[in-house]
């Protein structure tokens, strides 16, 4: 996973390296590397010519670095002041932001230029590495190359729009202390949902709450993906209806007005309970929804109708904390709304963290960018996502990946002694957060997967497809260990 700190956090790194006198020797190397970058997107150097705008702080002395190289490579460079009088820049292969970094904190007017690609060293101009709100006439990149850390203005508010394909570098350095992380597709070898010899039908058991009169299509797709991504068994009830799912794996427990009592009755039997895919809440039903949260022994994840139905609730996040189980939210902007009480739908990842914190529950914000964070502050960031997933279906593909694979996952802390423990889950919330972190991942892979599948890129994928992907992300895992 890649570290993301704020502009503070970096400040604080810098006079870490002024402190120990390593600071000179760091902008060597951050110069070299956006040289390296350069060249890469430059492809061919004959000829070619860049123009570095270069500013009074350590960002430009990165791009004078950067520039000393591009001449030792015979490319022909010009370094241009910010406050240089000239208004424009044309005649050059590539321009060089290197004027402001991560501690602008006003407008910069940035020269004019048309049609050609720019580079921006660590930040580009005029954006909030924070909260990536921006300055008028901030600048659009079409690269950024991060340094050190990723910041998380570039994956919130205007920030993807200005930084373009940010490439990354750590510099050499390993961040111990970062609590926010951008998810890779190799973290996911992390996973320890490998089968064991000893395995057995109830040891990865999912309950799953979901589907009523009209939309029983919800409770199908999760069920089906729960089962496909970890569950060994698999229990499902649908509200306020005798209708049943087609999924043919699965236990089908009949709708009685006392479902909350039977569902406490027989849930110790199972990993994990996922709640409200395709459900209508009648009043007493949001009423039962209470009691089982409130006598739950197991994580729960919540979802759709289930949050809309907290939402509904005097106080939401301070019923929430209330609840001993392990919680995973997994609200889109508008449930999440309802939960906040807000009549804003934008959201950043400080209001994520805020949420999690004091609802005392794991919460995935579904959005461009999927946000995770746990209650003890660790937050995961996925941008890999697709705009064709916000589509009916793929939220509940998404409960189901998350149910499968709490429940086929291991406790990273194992003892010898838990090896012959049939108890040997994930009860940790930061655990719970990372898990839930890789299965949106994995769904957000699985839509290339999927989409590779019918050979089209633009039509033919469908929720059920989407399932089918992932399980071939999660088979390429599973086949590397």
């Amino acid at each position: 996973m890649i570290p993301i700190l704020t502009g503070k956090e970096l400040q604080k790194f810098d006079r870490g390296l002024k402190k120990s006198g390593q600071m000179d020797a760091f902008i060597q190397r951050a110069g070299y590397a956006a040289y390296m970058a350069t060249l890469n997107i430059l492809k061919n150097s004959y000829g070619k010519r860049v123009a570095v705008v270069a500013g009074p702080g350590h960002n430009g002395d990165d791009g004078r670095v950067l520039a000393g190289y591009l001449a030792r490579k015979n490319i022909k460079v010009e370094v241009i002041p910010t406050d240089s009088s000239i208004k424009s820049i044309s005649g050059v292969d590539l321009i060089v932001d290197a004027a402001f970094g991560t501690g602008l904190k006003r407008k910069y007017k940035f020269f004019k230029y048309e049609d050609i690609p720019v580079l921006s060293v660590d930040v580009p101009t005029g954006l909030n590495c924070d909260d990536g709100t921006v300055f008028e006439g901030a600048l659009r990149a079409d690269y950024t190359v991060s340094f050190v850390a990723l910041k998380p203005g570039f994956y919130y508010n205007r920030g993807p729009e200005h930084t373009g394909k940010v490439i990354f570098n750590d510099l050499g350095v390993t961040l111990k202390e970062s609590n926010r992380h951008l998810v890779e597709a190799k973290d996911l070898r992390k996973l320890r949902f490998k089968s064991q010899r000893d395995d057995h039908k109830w040891k990865h058991g999912v309950y799953v709450v979901a589907g009523s009169e009209n939309m029983m299509g919800a409770a199908e797709l999760t069920c089906e993906t729960a089962v496909k991504t970890g569950a060994s068994i698999l229990k499902v009830l649908s509200l306020n209806t005798q209708k049943q799912t087609q999924v043919k794996e699965v236990i089908h427990q009949p709708f009685s007005f006392d479902w909350d009592v039977k569902l406490l009755n027989d849930i110790g039997r199972y990993r994990v309970l996922a709640i409200g895919p395709g459900l209508v809440f009648f009043n007493e039903d949001i009423i039962k929804l209470k009691n089982v949260l409130t006598k739950a022994t197991v994580p729960v994840i919540l979802d759709a109708s289930a949050l809309l139905a907290i939402g509904q609730l005097p106080d939401p996040a301070g019923f929430l904390s209330k609840v001993t189980a392990p919680k995973i939210l997994t609200p889109h902007a508008g449930e999440f709304a309802s939960l906040l009480g807000s009549t804003t739908k934008e959201f950043d990842i400080y209001d994520v963290e805020r949420f999690a914190q004091a609802s005392k529950s794991v919460i995935l914000l579904k959005g461009p960018t999927t946000t995770v964070s746990s209650p003890n502050g660790k937050t995961f960031v996925i941008n890999t996502g697709s705009p064709k997933l916000a589509t009916a279906g793929t939220g509940d593909v998404l409960t189901g990946v998350i149910a499968g694979m709490i429940a086929r996952s291991q406790s990273q802390n194992l003892t010898v002694e838990d090896l012959d423990s049939f108890n040997i889950g994930v009860n940790d919330t930061d655990e719970i957060a990372e898990i839930t972190a890789l299965a949106a991942f994995a769904h957000s892979l699985g839509f290339s997967e999927g989409q590779r599948s019918e050979n089209s890129s633009d039509f033919g994928l469908t929720s059920s497809k989407l399932i089918d992907g992932i399980v071939s992300v999660l088979n390429d895992v599973s086949s590397s260990y």
